[in-house]
């Protein structure tokens, strides 16, 4: 009996007739419009480490995690409604990100942004949507100075701002060996820097132990838990608590891409 051996070849990202393979496909910096050229696909994938390096290098400062912090919450200028359309004027963009709190005292603030603004772009890196901001400036070390481009009054000006930690970070920090988790109290402050409500009650993961539970199931530094086993977490002594008994635990966690359901399960 003759064998036939059927082999898919390995190519790179880009290659004309081959666009549908994974890693095929990319979005054109800046633009954001889907692209096939590889020396993009390159660039986005440094650029993304880049940005993954920054927000490791900013996370943990002084043996606490610190968040840089702007301190304003925003909305897509697409969601808003029609009347507040109409007094941004005709020459307001169609793509950014719209002031809708300045928290008193906070960069922001310090810098002249002011409720009603439309924030364009951020160190001249172009702004379509609120969920830019907030990762603009997660990205950003404590610290570091930006350029912050917005519209108001029909006018397009810059302000310089410096980004900065949460002056309310919580020290409230405690440990689930058992998942490998070392989890923090959400703060109004520091849910203002996640783009969550200030008001939002739940625990930030401040650490995630290589190979241990809480890693198998995909959590990561960063993310914020908000229900534990469907009930409401209000501090990370009490989600350390519930989530330290018997398992496995449904977990209801809010990241940069929005809410989803993790499982987690004990064990080595």
């Amino acid at each position: 009996m003759t064998m036939k051996w059927f082999a898919t070849k390995w190519v790179s990202p880009g290659v004309k007739g081959y666009e549908h393979r994974l890693g095929g496909i990319e979005k054109m910096d800046v633009t954001g419009n889907i692209s096939y050229d590889p020396e993009n696909h390159d660039h986005m994938v440094r650029t993304r480490a880049e940005k993954v390096r920054r927000v490791a290098q900013a996370l943990l400062v002084d043996g606490r995690v610190r968040y840089p912090y702007f301190g304003v919450s925003v909305r897509d200028l697409d969601g808003l409604e029609g009347a507040v359309k109409e007094q941004l004027g005709p020459k307001a963009p169609s793509r950014g990100a719209y002031v809708t709190v300045v928290t008193l005292g906070s960069p922001a603030a310090a810098a002249g942004v002011r409720q009603g603004d439309v924030i364009t772009k951020l160190d001249g890196e172009a702004i379509r949507s609120s969920a830019d901001v907030v990762d603009y400036v997660s990205s950003r070390a404590l610290g570091a100075s930006m350029t912050v481009t917005l519209f108001r009054a029909g006018d397009l000006r810059q302000l310089s701002a410096k980004v900065t930690a949460a002056a309310g970070d919580s020290d409230d920090r405690n440990e689930v060996p058992a998942l490998g988790l070392t989890l923090q109290s959400l703060t109004p402050l520091l849910a203002g820097s996640f783009g969550l409500p200030p008001e939002t009650r739940g625990v930030a993961i401040a650490e995630v132990a290589p190979g241990s539970p809480g890693a198998r199931a995909g959590l990561q530094a960063g993310d914020v838990i908000l229900d534990v086993d469907r009930r409401p977490v209000a501090s990370a002594e009490d989600a350390s608590r519930t989530i330290g008994g018997a398992m496995p635990h449904l977990l209801r966690v809010f990241d940069r891409a929005g809410i989803r359901f993790v499982t987690v399960q004990g064990g080595g």
